[in-house]
């Protein structure tokens, strides 16, 4: 096992800088996930750990070692594909041995490694089929396998399950789950996938433009995002985003005037922001309830309702200018499309963004509000 530093990283392609001065310390043991959209540099950052791709300027360090300038295969490092890359003409044993074999290991050794390893993936009895005899699932464990008989300090996965069916993607996520469990090696997992992002990661990195927008916990993420980018990045389905006006601010709330005409309170600090400002109102679906529950209430007509079995996603029109609410509701029987509703959420559900999309400051769901809401 061991930290991963990276220090001041950047890395272009001709004039195009894909990686931006770029600090990150990934600790000893962490599950870190890399998030973010297509060319954010999620892939190109793992590659420059790995040493596969070379820094245009700043250090690596693994363990406390500069690996800026080592070979791959001098950093001690595991990386595992998205698209296998397992030798077609091998058995899953002979793709599994094949690095401890270059690496001169006795056979014993190679052969306890390789089959404590194929008994702890479940697939000791696929040893002897090659890659076209094996399902995708059944190719991603022995790519796997591969990377863990070589006990490597940092375990790198480039994608590993995006060529794979949503029921085994499913099941695979929970096997990287338990083996990060078993292992407790450093793993460095890039995605686009926010549900494996937010189920597998002790710390989510989120990626923009070649730069860190937001790292934490998954959840300090999606439930205090830094920005609007990260606001609207995490979360399916998507943060509701409403324009509003600042009314006015004290130290423990905001009171926003919104395109209807009506003012609601944020239980956001924002008193630095002046009255006037053009500011986002961000309100996650599952914060919003039907019916006048709360002291911010909406009134508008359904326009559509998606049911999901244990749930129904509510589609609500309200103003011309603000486009539809979507509300998430939890059993019972959701409105049907034409009906009139009302929607309402509390104070302290609200995110607020300013013009450049920085978030104002929440505040803790205990803090007392003064009475009142809609106007």
């Amino acid at each position: 096992m061991a930290e991963v530093r990276l220090e001041a990283v950047c890395k272009s392609f001709g004039q195009e800088a894909v990686i931006r001065d770029l600090d990150l310390t990934i600790a000893d043991g962490e599950f870190c996930v890399f998030l973010g959209p297509s060319g954010c540099g999620k892939s190109t950052l793992l590659r420059l750990i790995a040493g596969l791709a070379d820094v245009t300027s700043g250090r690596i360090r693994i363990g406390g070692t500069d690996v800026t300038e080592l070979p791959p295969k001098a950093r001690q490092v595991a990386m595992v594909f998205q698209s296998y890359a397992l030798y077609p003409h091998m058995t899953a044993y002979q793709n599994m041995a094949f690095g401890l074999r270059l690496g001169r290991r006795g056979r014993q050794e190679v052969d306890r490694r390789v089959r404590e390893t194929a008994r702890s993936l479940h697939i000791e009895h696929l040893l002897e089929r090659r890659p076209a005899e094996l399902s995708g699932g059944q190719q991603q464990r022995v790519a796997i396998g591969r990377a863990v008989v070589r006990e490597p300090r940092v375990f790198l996965f480039d994608e590993p399950l995006s060529n794979l069916d949503t029921d085994l993607r499913t099941r695979m996520r929970a096997e990287f789950g338990r083996l990060h469990g078993r292992l407790r090696n450093t793993m460095v997992y890039v995605t686009h996938d926010q549900t494996e992002a937010m189920t597998l990661a002790d710390r989510l990195v989120l990626l923009r433009d070649g730069n860190v927008a937001q790292a934490g916990p998954p959840l300090a993420l999606y439930h205090n995002p830094e920005s609007l980018f990260a606001a609207t990045f995490l979360g399916t389905p998507k943060m509701n985003l409403i324009p509003a006006t600042l009314v006015g601010a004290e130290p423990d709330y905001a009171v926003l005037g919104l395109p209807d005409g009506s003012h609601h309170r944020a239980g956001v600090s924002a008193a630095a922001a002046r009255a006037g400002a053009t500011v986002t109102l961000g309100l996650r679906p599952e914060a919003i309830r039907l019916g006048d529950q709360g002291p911010n209430s909406i009134a508008g007509r359904v326009s559509l309702v998606e049911h999901l079995g244990d749930h129904a996603l509510v589609h609500v029109d309200w103003h011309p200018a603000a486009g539809a609410i979507l509300t998430r509701t939890q059993g019972g029987v959701p409105p049907a499309p034409g009906e009139q509703v009302r929607l309402s959420y509390a104070p302290q559900a609200c995110h607020l963004f300013d013009q450049d999309g920085r978030a104002f400051p929440r505040l803790p769901a205990e803090r007392g509000l003064p009475p009142g809401g809609s106007d």
